[in-house]
């Protein structure tokens, strides 16, 4: 990269866009992230861990809640109405305390969910960087290098979720001009973090995070230059495949319907059918472009950190993971 380029902007752009050339790279990465998943299916079972964690924590945080005594059986209308309208007082309420603990509440499940999901993700990230060198998956392995790491992943999860907590409430209180700026600064915030997990997986001195930050950075801009201005990223795929399936569950729906009139059987059945299949392939197809991402990603930290093109992957697909604007010099 010339050393000429000079930093203008920096934009990240997750989805893969609208034309084809760039919905057929963005396949290409899918097909070949998901050669890694299939070569090693115990990734799958990280992310199968995290989401049964999620769901016990979510109940455990609202189950309080939930079981307030109303006077009324769990499974009685009236329980559900009354914490309903003890909810809606909650979050209507202006008094100055009240405000202070719901925001000293919904903050501590942010900054927990902030620590819970870079845990995972650092066992999670661990365990693909093993699977591009080639290793086996170890689910253990993984989750003893997240716990050897459990200092600066507190470190890390408590300065982004500060970081976060405040563009969020800047935001708000900046109005529609201060909003904007804000979005701006979290997607520069979004993209100079791209590397955080890895760093922290393979950081061995620093536990300051201005020094992660800094580090994965610095990695991006040196391999790919200052002006980064779009991320090909995975997203189109899923975007085409969730508009490919909507017009399939439309299509069967007002087939259907034409042919047997609004209330007939077969509308009820087709209707049943593919709203079945709209429901259930969509968390299925999003899980696998999540993971695939997630492969991606660590690909390209390994050829930014080592210069070496990882698995099934090529250097083109390396070089054009951004898009680089050159500025000119007089």
């Amino acid at each position: 990269m010339r050393e000429s380029q000079k930093m203008n902007s920096w934009t990240i752009l997750l989805t893969g866009g609208g034309k084809m050339g760039k919905f057929k790279t963005s396949w290409d990465l899918f097909r070949r992230s998901l050669s890694v998943m299939t070569q090693n299916k115990k990734l799958f079972v990280f992310i199968a861990i995290e989401v049964i964690f999620i769901v016990i924590i979510a109940l455990l945080f609202i189950s309080p809640f939930v079981l307030l005594n109303t006077g009324h059986a769990l499974t009685d209308p009236s329980h559900w109405k009354i914490l309903g309208e003890k909810f809606l007082r909650a979050v209507s309420d202006k008094d100055t305390i009240s405000r202070t603990i719901r925001f000293a509440w919904f903050a501590g499940i942010y900054l927990f969910s902030m620590f819970s999901a870079t845990f995972f993700n650092v066992a999670f990230y661990n365990e693909i960087i093993h699977a591009l060198n080639g290793d086996k998956v170890s689910i253990a392995r993984g989750f003893k290098a997240a716990l050897s790491k459990i200092k600066l992943i507190m470190i890390w999860s408590l300065f982004a979720g500060i970081v976060g907590i405040i563009i969020k409430k800047l935001e708000e209180k900046l109005g529609i001009f201060g909003f904007w700026i804000m979005r701006l600064i979290g997607i520069s915030w979004s993209l100079a973090s791209i590397f955080i997990i890895p760093v922290i997986i393979r950081e061995q001195k620093s536990s300051n995070p201005l020094k992660l930050l800094k580090t994965s950075a610095v990695m991006l801009k040196k391999t790919w230059g200052e002006t980064v201005i779009g991320y090909l990223g995975i997203g189109s795929v899923f975007v085409i495949f969730f508009l490919v399936l909507l017009g399939i569950y439309l299509g069967l729906f007002f087939f259907a319907l034409s042919i047997s009139g609004a209330g007939g059987e077969l509308t009820i059945i087709s209707l049943i059918i593919s709203f079945l299949l709209f429901f259930i392939s969509m968390p299925i197809f999003g899980v696998l472009s999540s993971m695939a991402h997630h492969i991606y990603r660590c690909a390209l930290y390994m050829y930014a950190s080592e210069g070496v093109v990882p698995g099934p992957y090529s250097e083109d697909m390396m070089n054009r993971a951004w898009k680089v604007k050159e500025v000119k010099t007089n």
